[in-house]
């Protein structure tokens, strides 16, 4: 049995740091998300049809700037999962102050990468960014429930840390897969955490889940930043 723990300390206050200028939660969806989706030579896989009638859920939804984009791309049936009830509330605040009317707050509800309360092979695609490495030591087992609330053919799209992300360099390794928070995570400093050291490692976890897998990475980088990302879009 799994021995994930929801981090409560997550919620609205902690959604954007005032200290380097941020005034409000993400406006603006992910921008590989939005390419991936968008053109299918970055998958390899033919883009989705019919979109008014699939149904797409995020996990870890925090602002509902992917949600927007979604609701624009074409999605109609959207919902969403976060940890705690101050990030459910944020999350439904901001969806409607992007006027996304037709996405029902009660399809934004409590859930986790370990709980998502929606019944097996309910959903077209399913999109984690940036949660993945909070379910530590648990890859696998999350990985094969996210495939059960597939359809037939369903696709989920993934980021997490990658290896020369400053999070990473900056964490302990205490064993394989585990990892604590170092200095630079903020409130998450000290807490487990879960990274993949490679591509390669990533594709090959993906792989004992999926059957259809497509890895990549994005790295942006400036003098005083480096935010390394691993993706992936995967098809049941």
């Amino acid at each position: 049995m799994s021995k994930y723990k929801v981090d409560k300390e997550w919620n609205e206050n902690k959604a954007f740091d005032a200290n380097e200028g941020a005034t409000h939660p993400p406006r603006y969806p992910r921008e590989f998300l939005v390419k991936v989706l968008s053109n299918s030579s970055y998958s390899g896989l033919k883009p989705q049809t019919n979109l008014k009638e699939k149904r797409v859920l995020e996990i870890g939804a925090f602002g509902a700037n992917n949600l927007r984009f979604l609701y624009e791309k074409g999605y109609k049936h959207i919902y969403a999962i976060e940890i705690t009830e101050s990030l459910v509330k944020m999350c439904r605040k901001c969806s409607k102050d992007f006027k996304l009317s037709q996405i029902d707050e009660n399809n934004i509800v409590l859930g986790s990468n370990l709980d998502i309360p929606f019944e097996d092979e309910f959903f077209d695609l399913i999109i984690s960014i940036g949660t993945i490495h909070y379910s530590v030591g648990d890859d696998i087992e999350e990985l094969n429930l996210w495939k059960s609330k597939l359809r037939e053919n369903g696709r989920t799209y993934l980021e997490t840390t990658g290896p020369s992300h400053d999070f990473y360099l900056d964490s302990q390794r205490i064993s394989e897969n585990k990892w604590i928070w170092g200095e630079k995570s903020g409130f998450r400093k000290g807490k487990l955490c879960g990274f993949f050291d490679s591509e390669e490692h990533w594709g090959k976890t993906l792989r004992e889940v999926f059957n259809t897998v497509s890895t990549g990475r994005v790295i942006e980088k400036s003098e005083f930043l480096t935010i390394d990302s691993l993706t992936a879009i995967c098809e049941k």
